[in-house]
């Protein structure tokens, strides 16, 4: 998803818009996959010893898969991506009946405007909170992904020691840098892990590369966001 700034978009004819507007024939669209993503709110421990993620603002990341076909081959890879909606019950039945139609659909928005732009300007606080956000859904709702396939081949033989061996998850510059720390909170936050297993997994998974020193590719954020 996120429709961005580049040239392959930005230079397009109408009839190109026409068609990204009314879908794209090779994505599909899976409704059948999709995973809770959180902003804001606090971590607690409840009284089962398990921790648990309160308050905040939630909505759901849904998996579009899109083909992508080797040359004379028979074979393809799948390329998933996602897009942002809100979670049906943040819909303000009352508050729509009531003429407030703004109020009523206003999670449905702040969800679904994720996916508006690739690169928001960043100059507002709310641009920087965006972009964020945009970086967060990505990094969270795929290593979900990841980690559920991976639980879901291992049955009942899963062993969290296997997960690098099999998992390889690669940051191309800053922008899916959160992909540490969200890989951090799902193996102990979710899956019980302690911090030492979870940090070594994490170490062992996850790589980086640099592609420029430009000032655009080595963000920093405010801790107030």
């Amino acid at each position: 998803m996120f429709f961005g700034l580049f040239g392959d978009l930005e230079l397009s004819s109408m009839g190109l818009w026409a068609e990204i507007q009314m879908g794209n024939p090779w994505e599909i669209i899976r409704n059948d996959v999709s995973y809770p993503i959180r902003f804001y709110g606090k971590v607690v421990s409840g009284s089962d010893g398990k921790k648990h993620w309160v308050g905040g603002e939630d909505i759901k990341a849904v998996a579009h898969d899109v083909p992508i076909p080797g040359y004379k081959t028979k074979s393809t890879i799948n390329l998933r991506l996602w897009s942002t909606k809100a979670a049906s019950e943040d819909f303000d039945l009352y508050a729509f009946n009531s003429g407030r139609h703004t109020e009523a659909s206003e999670a449905l928005a702040n969800a679904e405007k994720i996916c508006y732009i690739l690169y928001p300007g960043d100059e507002s606080i709310e641009g920087k909170t965006l972009r964020l956000k945009q970086q967060y859904t990505l990094c969270s709702a795929s290593l979900q992904d990841i980690i559920a396939r991976f639980e879901r081949r291992s049955g009942a033989s899963l062993n969290w020691e296997e997960f690098p061996e099999k998992v390889a998850v690669q940051m191309n510059d800053t922008h899916p840098t959160l992909c540490i720390p969200e890989l951090m909170r799902i193996l102990i936050d979710i899956k019980g892990l302690s911090w030492k297993d979870a940090w070594n997994i994490t170490q062992r998974t996850v790589a980086y590369t640099n592609h420029t020193v430009l000032p655009e590719a080595l963000e920093k954020w405010s801790l107030d966001l």
